[in-house]
């Protein structure tokens, strides 16, 4: 009887220490962190049979509508930015060449699966009959079988593969890479045939109709090769005609449009010997590519994509603005946190610049979503904060175009008002600053010490190490305070320094969690006693951490993509 009763006694204890485990368990399950920021575009694919267009940016693929540019689904990896992108031949395939990896995402299903010993790809193409090529940066290609059983590896240049295309006929294959040479094999065989030498770095290739041509747009020329002979046949853009050419065709190889950096635009003919159209793009332009059918064209700037008619050379659509997030800082109360977002438009009035705005974008940490967006800087911001009562934001850029100064940068501070978003005041490094001791109040807006494990040392210094601070005055004004001591050379006046640190860790507020930056991963340590955890979210190495001042989120930044995810880790932690 006694021996049941201990039996009984026992399993009661395993099964509340069961539950216990299980809800700790529970507990430290964290969600999906959310994403701030969109990217830059790296890569841009049609499918196939026209029904949607595919973009590689710094987050994953965005497929878009072919006609709209509007998103109609988004393909989210962790494995880097998305650098080369193809389509089956059925386009039920989307294969993805993201972070020296290559994934496959079943287009019908939505599920992404990964290519096993597939790393250090630099680009990927799909052949029409199937076969899947990863081009790598060694110089190598290597190719599966469509249903990648089986693999072969295929060499012949010295440096990374950057391009690949493949004749109308069957017989050909082509590759270009960063060596400076563009390798043919034939297709059966996979025995390099010969090369072709004296072109600069390949961009892009593309065989014509009738396979006897091959098409090489490069770093600084656009040349037309004969594929039996190996020689050269014509330049259509010779050296010094721009730079960084792109070279895209249509199914049927009908028509070829080539496309430089400044952003001009050349549809040829099937044989590459009249000029259909010329128009101008965006500056900064680095691919352009033709629909299937030919009609239409869409070109893209790291920030933006642009949809053309082809017969007109007239735009029928832009995508939305991509940006990437550069800073953050949280509110004192924990229920916002402000971003600075950069990205590349179009200058006004020159088709032929481009001009970096500089954005704040105020984010609502309850319900996860922007509050407001607006333009602050016509810069990249270097730094941003809120003031310690949360009624201001204060921003700095340091190579604003001066609007006195042609050509010359300014180093801006801005006092922002965090209800309107009106701008307050602002100081400027090239105008002489003085400083009225009296009208000094004790509203110090900087240095920000919000969070003593984020910043470490005050926001802004001096040469001597002497605190240098921007103060706000009775009368919303911005000042310097004990700047006198650093002195610009460049801008030949006095100014501070804020400083910028590179954060890897971070302590909670309440000192129960320690984050630490470890590469693309966070490790979350909870105590000695505590297993510690890992965030794996991250598309390249973290630059920047920080926790909330209720302890409730930690905010983490990379360096590549610019792109901010804000974790919830209240109340987590992993089981004893």
């Amino acid at each position: 009887m006694r021996s049941v009763v201990f039996r009984t006694i026992f399993l009661i204890c395993i099964c509340l220490l069961a539950i216990r485990i299980a809800s700790a368990q529970d507990s430290f399950t964290i969600q999906e962190p959310r994403i701030i920021g969109t990217g830059k575009i790296s890569s841009v694919v049609f499918s196939p049979n026209g029904r949607e267009i595919a973009v590689g940016t710094s987050i994953g693929v965005e497929i878009l509508a072919p006609n709209t540019l509007q998103q109609i689904d988004l393909i989210e990896i962790t494995d880097g930015k998305s650098e080369s992108i193809a389509y089956s031949p059925d386009s039920k395939k989307l294969v993805i060449s993201a972070g020296k990896r290559l994934l496959i995402s079943n287009r019908a299903t939505g599920k992404v699966a990964l290519i096993k010993n597939a790393q250090n790809v630099n680009a990927v193409q799909v052949s029409p009959d199937g076969q899947i090529h990863a081009l790598l940066h060694n110089g190598s290609v290597q190719t599966w079988t469509p249903n990648l059983q089986t693999s072969t590896t295929l060499t012949g240049h010295r440096f990374r593969v950057k391009t690949m295309a493949f004749s109308l006929n069957g017989r050909w294959m082509a590759t270009g890479g960063a060596d400076q040479k563009i390798v043919l094999r034939n297709v059966k065989s996979t025995k390099v045939d010969r090369k072709l030498i004296g072109t600069s770095i390949v961009n892009g290739i593309a065989f014509t109709a009738d396979s006897r041509f091959l098409v090489s747009a490069t770093k600084s020329n656009v040349r037309i090769w004969n594929v039996n002979t190996g020689k050269l046949r014509r330049k259509i853009f010779a050296d010094g005609e721009g730079h960084n050419f792109s070279i895209t065709t249509d199914e049927k190889r009908s028509k070829f449009a080539v496309v430089n950096s400044n952003g001009k635009v050349t549809i040829w003919d099937v044989d590459l010997e009249n000029k259909e159209i010329e128009f101008e793009a965006e500056h900064n332009t680095f691919i352009a590519v033709l629909a299937p059918d030919g009609k239409r064209l869409v070109t893209a700037t790291p920030y933006r994509l642009t949809l053309w008619d082809t017969n007109k050379g007239k735009p029928i659509a832009r995508g939305m603005d991509h940006y990437h997030i550069d800073g953050f800082g949280f509110s004192a109360d924990s229920q916002r946190i402000i971003l600075t977002g950069t990205y590349v438009v179009p200058a006004t009035g020159d088709s032929s610049a481009v001009q970096t705005k500089g954005d704040l974008i105020l984010w609502d940490l309850a319900n996860g979503a922007i509050i407001n967006r607006w333009t602050a800087h016509d810069a990249k911001i270097t730094s941003v904060r809120f003031s310690p009562d949360g009624t201001k934001i204060m921003s700095r850029a340091i190579g604003e175009p001066s609007p006195d100064n042609r050509g010359e940068k300014d180093h801006i501070i801005r006092l922002w008002d965090s209800q309107t978003f009106k701008k307050i005041d602002e100081i400027t490094g090239r105008k002489e600053i003085s400083v009225d001791e009296d009208a000094i109040s004790s509203a110090i807006i900087a240095p920000f010490t919000y969070n003593a494990e984020v910043e470490k040392m005050d926001d802004a210094t001096d040469f001597k190490k002497n605190k240098t601070y921007i103060v706000l005055t009775p009368q919303d004004t911005l000042r310097l305070w004990n700047a006198h001591k650093k002195y610009h050379d460049r801008n030949a006046a006095y100014w501070p320094i804020l400083h910028r640190q590179q954060i890897s860790q971070a302590v909670a507020q309440n000192g129960k969690i320690t984050a630490t930056a470890k590469g693309k991963e966070i490790e979350l340590d909870f105590g000695a006693k505590l297993q510690r955890e890992r965030l794996i979210d991250h598309r390249s190495p973290i630059k920047l951490l920080q926790f909330s001042f209720d302890s409730k989120h930690l905010a983490s930044l990379s360096w590549e993509g610019g792109v901010c995810l804000i974790w919830n880790v209240e109340n987590v932690a992993p089981p004893y």
